[in-house]
């Protein structure tokens, strides 16, 4: 049987999907089966039939923030979030590695309402030595999207290290379809017949992959035809995506699954025979605490998808420039202590041999306050506020290690008590209690002498409380809002800082 593709001259109306986290769909890939991927189902004895030597992947990956710098995401956590989409392509034998990294400041990319759009913004940014993926605040109103013929979107709140929406979309760049592939629109292709999920499933349902054929067409609404899957899978060969290792599936929102990974929703097949869908499968809109694997054909499918489609990027003997052991005996540098300004600083380290990229933190208690990967030895950072304690450290990587490394030594830079005021204690013995207080009262204990005075910062070094005190006692206001402080006490010009915590 074949499936009969037509053509409307009209322009294209807007998918229905699930909604999934900040109110984002959960990926705004249309239904698409590739001309590529139709042939290679009709003739898959001409290719492999089991995973061969292993394909690396280069992957050019762009941070996207407004003109004015904010909104970039995380590099710390973009590369949690890259180790677990290696972890993810584990079985298939498709490595990737960090071709090149930038950050992009455009705030009509950064949020844009339209994948038009993006693809315009992706062909002025895209580099075609590498499969281009871009983290970005809002892909037209999805978790992320896929355009074969330009580089993949992704939303940064839908790009943390337990997503699996890079390894769905990228799953989509190498050719595979959602197993519910027509439902994306309904029954019709732009979600104007309800169906009950209590009903037998119709034969077959209408989808739309205008806008996702390899090259850009504006001015027409491209329609195709799926054949729904039936629940025993005998047509699996030519219904739904075409492989028969994934399950019948109509479910194209965001669901969650039970104990045994399968739908809590019934179906029922266009015979009227009922089942639950499969939410182990990456390819699939399961929440990601169900999604764990792709299957066999749609690994074999993959491989054979970026050999002929993506070939020319591709390496089979991808040379490493060798393993960072531990932390690769990298040593911390600058600033030191008699040159702090904080205003503007400049920050060195060693090098480390087989190192590509090293990633600076910034640390203020536990969480990361500043972050960037760069592949120099050195950072000039302008942004840090002379009125906090901070502590920096650097952790090397080449481009296909990023799971797990060995951060260097952590440094303190503490400017409280470097200032050029005289720190009244060398190892400071004054202690507050509470130094965990869900109260207004603050007691200095185990000091020397009486403070005068008292000033309160934020972890953002906003100067929040500025007083006078007696008795060592402070009272902290009560419209204050939870969090970490840093209190900066007084005595004449001489000065000693200690934290509290704020519940």
């Amino acid at each position: 049987m074949r499936i009969f593709p037509f053509v409307i001259i009209i322009f294209c109306a807007p998918i229905l999907n699930g909604q999934s986290k900040d109110g984002l769909k959960p990926c705004g890939t249309h239904a698409y089966k590739s001309p590529w991927l139709k042939q290679y189902q009709k003739n898959k004895e001409n290719y492999p039939k089991s995973v061969g030597a292993e394909i690396f992947v280069p992957l050019n990956i762009c941070i996207v923030g407004n003109d004015n710098g904010s909104g970039l995401f995380s590099e710390t956590t973009m590369l949690e979030s890259f180790c677990t989409l290696a972890n993810d392509f584990s079985s298939t034998e498709i490595s990737f590695y960090l071709q090149t990294y930038r950050n992009i400041l455009d705030s009509e990319f950064f949020e844009h309402s339209d994948v038009l759009v993006g693809a315009a913004k992706m062909f002025e940014y895209d580099s075609d030595d590498a499969i281009n993926c871009y983290i970005l605040g809002n892909p037209a109103g999805n978790c992320g999207y896929n355009l074969p013929y330009a580089g993949i979107a992704l939303s940064s709140s839908c790009t943390t290290p337990i997503d699996h929406t890079w390894a769905h979309e990228l799953g989509h760049q190498f050719s595979l379809p959602h197993p519910f592939i027509g439902w994306e629109g309904g029954v019709g292709f732009g979600g104007e017949i309800d169906h009950e999920y209590s009903d037998p499933a119709p034969e077959y349902v209408l989808y739309d992959y205008t806008a996702f054929q390899d090259t850009l067409i504006l001015d027409t609404l491209i329609i195709d035809t799926a054949f729904v899957e039936l629940a025993d899978g005998s047509n699996c060969a030519f219904a739904a995506d075409g492989f028969c290792d994934t399950k019948a599936d109509y479910l194209a929102e965001r669901w969650g699954c039970d104990s045994d990974q399968n739908s809590y929703q019934v179906q029922h097949d266009p015979n009227g025979i009922p089942f639950n869908s499969d939410g182990t499968l990456f390819m699939s809109y399961s929440f990601d605490a169900c999604a764990s694997r792709f299957t066999d054909e749609q690994i074999l499918a993959m491989r054979a998808s970026l050999e002929e489609e993506d070939g020319g990027i591709i390496q089979d003997d991808h040379i490493s420039s060798g393993e960072i052991i531990g932390n690769g005996g990298i040593e911390l540098y600058q600033p030191l202590d008699e040159d702090l300004d904080f205003k503007d600083l400049y920050f060195s380290w060693s090098d480390v041999e087989h190192a590509d990229y090293y990633l600076f933190q910034v640390l203020v208690g536990t969480g990361v306050f500043y972050d960037t990967l760069v592949t120099s030895t050195h950072v000039h950072v302008k942004e840090l506020n002379s009125l906090i304690p901070w502590k920096w450290t650097v952790t090397p990587f080449n481009s296909h290690e990023f799971c797990n490394p060995t951060s260097g030594e952590i440094l303190d830079l503490d400017p409280l008590n470097l200032s050029k005021t005289k720190d009244i204690y060398s190892n400071q013995t004054a202690r507050l209690i509470p130094n965990v207080l869900s109260e207004t009262k603050l007691m200095i204990v185990d000091a020397e002498i009486s403070f005068d005075h008292y000033e309160i910062y934020s972890t953002a070094g906003m100067l929040v409380e500025n007083n006078s005190m007696d008795n060592n006692e402070i009272f902290i206001d009560a419209d204050l809002v939870a969090g970490l402080y840093f209190v900066r006490l007084r005595h004449n010009q001489q000065h000693i800082t200690l934290k509290f915590i704020l519940h």
